[in-house]
């Protein structure tokens, strides 16, 4: 077993399961990031420690960490300023529901099998491919790949997911030879976002295969050599080379060329295909002005820009010496504060989800509609009939009279 007090970084492959969403459509994408600096992000060390803690507690119930291991890494733990009460209630709701999925694998095969952490290889399909499951079990002919995702963003479902695929790929090639396995069933739970309910899905073990060998391995291979083509669209948001692809850049910097029905009024579907087009365009703008910004950083100048200061507020440089200041000079303190609410984040961090639930419920704490806005038809939220809207002010701006 690793030092479970002190995580290391997961290693990552050049063909990585992580970033399979990107290279299966975009082949060369792959070895053009290799060639760009890969920082870490305090959300993946983060979600390193997360992985780490979680292992430890998993291990310590499986009884395959004895107690003087178990109480050393907690005091490690203990130190880091990131593990706050939140941090440990959203691991500890992962902890929960992986023993419930164990116990449900036991109650269905004495002998299940249980895997944590378990390093992954599917190179047999992608050329160094490997990954790492967080936790694998294997009863009644139905192996699952469970994967903890720790971050704070959008809702990531497992269902045609390439990278719970990958592992999945990956963990029957550690336990098909040994078991008669028809399902695999992949489960993604992020405990930190929406319900913070897991979610799973199934398919034949045949399905996957079929996927692995005659999809991905073609790919693979491809990306491997770093041939193919580039193909801009959704998948480049979180790519190294986002700020600098010239595919990217020719991809959104073409003006379409076609025809106006009025040439001074754009109409309906014209509105509609631009609005199509603005979240890329934006995403794609900020990934060149932020990699601007830390090229000018770091020494590089840009023809035509420079590096300048933005607006500067004023802060006190020593709060301690400020207070002693005024009330030496005879103002009363009572003067010096406001008294206000923590906001309902912060307290509710401060005290703890489950007991801010139970402090305040409604109509202490009210949740009101989210505001109006627009969505593509693909976005999984219900819409807002018309007929909802009514009521409503006309909020048009309109010309003075």
């Amino acid at each position: 077993m690793t030092d479970l007090s002190a995580p290391a970084e997961r290693a990552h492959a050049v063909l990585s399961a992580s970033g399979a969403h990107r290279w299966l459509i975009c082949a060369p994408s792959a070895r053009l990031e290799e060639r760009l600096p890969n920082p870490s992000s305090p959300f993946a060390e983060e979600g390193t420690l997360a992985h780490a803690v979680a292992e430890t507690e998993l291990a310590r119930w499986l009884f395959r960490l004895d107690g003087a291991d178990y109480q050393d890494a907690w005091k490690t733990y203990l130190q880091d300023p990131r593990v706050t009460r939140d941090f440990r209630d959203a691991v500890k709701r992962y902890v929960d529901f992986a023993i419930e999925r164990i116990q449900d694998a036991r109650s269905r095969n004495k002998d299940a099998v249980i895997l944590l952490e378990e390093r992954l290889n599917y190179s047999h399909l992608v050329p160094e491919g490997f990954g790492t499951g967080d936790l694998i079990t294997v009863a009644d002919g139905v192996l699952e790949v469970i994967d903890l995702k720790f971050g704070q963003g959008v809702p990531v479902s497992p269902e045609h997911n390439p990278q719970a695929m990958l592992y999945g790929l990956g963990a029957l090639a550690v336990t098909d030879m040994l078991y008669d396995i028809h399902t695999v069933r992949l489960t993604i739970h992020q405990p930190r976002v929406g319900d913070g309910e897991p979610r799973s899905w199934e398919l034949p073990k045949a399905d996957l295969f079929r996927w692995g060998y005659h999809f991905v391995a073609p790919r693979a291979d491809l990306a491997w050599r770093g041939e193919g083509d580039f193909v801009p669209g959704e998948h480049c948001k979180f790519c190294r080379a986002a700020a600098q692809c010239r595919a990217r850049a020719e991809h959104n910097l073409a003006l379409e060329q076609r025809d106006f029905a009025d040439p001074e009024l754009l109409g309906d579907f014209e509105i509609a295909h631009i609005l199509s087009r603005i979240e890329p365009l934006l995403s794609w703008a900020t990934a060149v002005r932020n990699y601007a910004l830390e090229t000018a950083k770091q020494g590089r100048k840009l023809p035509g820009w420079k590096l300048v200061r933005g607006r500067s507020v004023r802060a006190y440089g020593d709060t301690e010496a400020v207070i002693k200041a005024l009330t030496g000079a005879g103002i009363p303190e009572a003067a010096l504060y406001e008294r206000r609410l923590l906001g309902i984040t912060a307290l509710e961090k401060a005290i703890g989800k489950k007991q801010f639930a139970e402090l305040l419920p409604e109509p202490l704490v009210t949740k009101p509609p989210g505001a109006l806005a627009l969505a593509p038809s693909t976005d999984p939220r219900a819409e807002v009939e018309s007929s909802a809207l009514e009521g409503f002010a006309d909020l048009t701006e309109k010309e003075p009279a």
